[in-house]
């Protein structure tokens, strides 16, 4: 089965969002987001609970957790 192509919002001004909620994280928490991306990347929209889910019409969150803090990105279809 092929990648999936994961793809980030960058604004008109070059501004992306999500690479700057990456880098507000500690090395841990982007490892643990970065691996859930790494199976997004894999398996696509067959990715489903405990990493992520669909919340409607073609939203995905991504789900990234530890005994401490959750942290979600929204995915689009």
């Amino acid at each position: 089965m092929p990648n999936w192509k994961i793809e980030y919002y960058v604004t008109r001004s070059g501004d992306c969002p999500v690479r700057t909620f990456f880098d507000s994280l500690s090395n841990e928490e982007f490892v643990r987001l970065n691996s859930k991306i790494q199976l997004l990347q894999e398996l696509g929209a067959n990715l489903r609970r405990p990493h992520a889910d669909l919340l409607r019409d073609k939203i995905y969150e991504l789900r990234a957790r530890d005994r401490k803090k959750a942290h979600s990105v929204l995915l689009f279809r």
